[in-house]
């Protein structure tokens, strides 16, 4: 992958504090709803999330070794997309017109009670359909915190250019 490791910039994968009991039992509707039980998340990878501030060591990623529950860094949208990349888990893997379309969602049941469909003041987010050529890597592990030096930097530069 041409992104070997990303700064995580949302809090959009945290599961706020919660150990995964609690975390569960307010995502539980949701994931039950698209066929995903409790003993099936618990053997996601990353299934307690992660936080703004961590890295991310990424993977070549393609439709022979993404599956349900992984976690993955992608391009929001094939027009307009958000400046920063997505890292989501992967909910739904389909195939549609001979292709595998994937679907994400944050795991953070506060920000992310659904998918993200739909276009912002800095780009679009198309969650439900995701294909291959906009992913950019899978996730191995996760570094706690180191992201905040990238964090921190980009806000101080952009201090000085506005």
């Amino acid at each position: 992958t041409s992104y070997p490791l990303v700064a995580v910039v949302s809090n959009s994968m945290e599961h706020n504090s919660l150990d995964f009991d609690d975390w569960w039992q307010n995502s539980e509707e949701y994931y039950s709803s698209i066929g995903i039980a409790k003993n099936s998340f618990e053997n996601f990878p990353l299934k307690n999330g992660f936080n703004k501030g961590d890295i991310m060591i990424l993977w070549r990623a393609n439709s022979n070794n993404i599956k349900r529950g992984d976690v993955i860094v992608f391009i929001s949208a094939r027009t307009n997309p958000k400046p920063d990349p997505i890292i989501h888990r992967v909910i739904i893997i389909e195939e549609k017109d001979g292709s595998i379309i994937y679907q994400t969602k944050g795991d953070n049941h506060i920000t992310n009670r659904r998918q993200i469909n739909g276009c912002f003041q800095d780009g679009c987010i198309y969650e439900s359909d995701i294909q291959q050529s906009q992913i950019l890597g899978k996730t191995l592990f996760k570094v706690p915190y180191l992201g905040y030096i990238k964090i921190w930097f980009v806000d101080l530069l952009n201090l000085f250019i506005k």
